[in-house]
Order: C-alpha cells, then structure tokens, then sequence
C-alpha cells in the first residue's frame, strides 16, 4: 500500500485519506494550545491516534521528550509503527494496538493525554 506523508518540521508522519479524522488540519490546533497551557512535557499520549497527526506534531514542535500513540485499527497502527521507523523514532514513540486502554503496558506514564477521538458525520438514530 502507498502512503502519503505529512511533513511536520521534518517528522514525516504516513497516512491515507481513511484514516484522516481531521487531526493533518485542525488537530493542529493543539500545538499552540499545549505550548500555551502545559509547555514542554516529558511524556504525551496521544489515544484514538489514527496516523498521530497530533502527536508527532506535539513532537516535532518540541512540546514533549517522548509519545505513547494508541489506536484499535490494526492499519492505523501499521502506519504508526512505520512513521516511527521512517524517522528513526523507535526510542522515544511507543505504539499500541488499543481497545480503549487495553494492551497498553501497566508502566505507562503520561504527561499529558490529546485524542481527537472517531466521530460521526451521520446522525444516530437511536430505538
């Protein structure tokens, strides 16, 4: 499968159009927020990750030392364990295939966690 990549400040982030949530554009919008509010933290979890849009962003913008990335969709993953390969990322990205909080190390840590979690363009109609 080819990827496209995202370059922010030069971590090349792998993704596909399915698996845009939003995060390559708005979810942007956390870099200015977390420098502004928190500052430069050890360790970010970024949960729902998709391609870590966020992130790798919050990364690239020196905004913590390391990141957790979780996701459920096994594809999604995929493209996380392969963005932290491309840019030789595999000492301080973790990433987890993640139901909610399972299979997630009981060691974990975080600073601080942002999720841009799935959302839904057509209305539920409930029973």
């Amino acid at each position: 499968m080819k990827y496209l990549e995202q370059n922010y400040n030069n971590i090349f982030v792998y993704w596909i159009p399915e698996l845009d949530g939003g995060g390559r554009t708005y979810g942007q919008q956390f870099v200015p927020v977390v420098e502004r509010l928190f500052g430069k933290v050890d360790r970010i979890h970024e949960f729902c990750a998709g391609p870590g849009f966020i992130g790798f962003s919050l990364l690239a913008a020196g905004l913590c030392n390391s990141l957790c990335l979780s996701d459920i969709n096994p594809l999604a993953v995929e493209l996380l364990k392969a963005t932290v390969k491309k840019n030789g990322l595999e000492d301080r990205v973790t990433v987890y295939l993640s139901n909610g909080l399972e299979n997630i190390d009981e060691s974990e840590q975080w600073d601080l966690v942002v999720s841009n979690p799935p959302h839904f363009r057509e209305k539920i109609e409930k029973n």
